[in-house]
């Protein structure tokens, strides 16, 4: 049953399978327990990772060789700017 619900949904929580396991099955399993099993079977959770669609490998090495003409190391600065919008909610990790 676990099975079919990770390759069904590989972003589902282990709470949301465990609720779908009592539901369905009638059956009630901790959620390590159901962490252990799937491990055991061979899941792992990974890291999903998102890419631009406008992304260029071409645009990227123009820009990049422009700020190493004009410029000198010391001259850039940096800035991560963190942000909390509707896509920060996604999940990012899945089976």
């Amino acid at each position: 049953f676990l099975h079919g619900c990770v390759n069904r949904n590989c972003d589902i929580y282990l709470d949301e399978l465990q609720s779908d396991l009592e539901n369905v099955c009638g059956a009630q399993a901790s959620l390590s327990m159901i962490w252990k099993t799937l491990k055991r079977s061979g899941f792992q959770m990974k890291k999903l990772t998102r890419q631009a669609i406008e992304r260029s490998a071409q645009k990227r090495a123009e820009y990049l060789l422009k700020i190493d003409t004009f410029y000198e190391s010391e001259q850039l600065v940096f800035v991560d700017e963190s942000a909390a919008d509707r896509r920060t909610t996604y999940r990012n990790r899945a089976w």
